[in-house]
């Protein structure tokens, strides 16, 4: 998040608060990002969940989940799926291996439905001028 985000609060500027709150409430397993949305590249989006990662690993073995929000970018120029799905997963294995030591929940967003379906429509009636 930043200052003007709606998803959430500043990591930076308030990391020390996060990891207290953390450690004061025992029962809180789960650490979101929101990692990605139209526009972002895939480096950006994994730097974002690396950085929530890290933040976890910080915490220690109270989080047992990582949600990484977001979603995949579509380009709606092309049929092509770009960028794949198994770039996005495979920048992570690189960059994250923590993630995949805890359950992962993921929103892949309008990228898993936007080049699957068709629009019909059937013209009713013209106006006359």
């Amino acid at each position: 998040g930043t200052a003007t985000s709606k998803f959430g609060v500043p990591l930076f500027d308030a990391k020390d608060e996060i990891i207290a709150a953390y450690k004061k409430h025992p029962f809180l397993t789960c650490v979101h990002v929101h990692s990605g949305s139209q526009g972002c590249s895939l480096d950006m989006m994994v730097e974002g969940v690396k950085r929530i990662v890290d933040l976890a690993d910080e915490i220690g073995s109270q989080i047992t989940e990582i949600d990484i929000g977001g979603g995949m970018s579509v380009d709606f120029s092309t049929d092509d799926w770009t960028p794949p799905f198994k770039a996005y997963v495979d920048l992570l294995m690189e960059r994250c291996p923590g993630l995949f030591n805890r359950r992962i929940i993921t929103e892949f967003g309008r990228s898993i439905m936007a080049k699957t379906g068709v629009l019909v429509s059937k013209v009713e009636y013209t106006k006359e001028a």
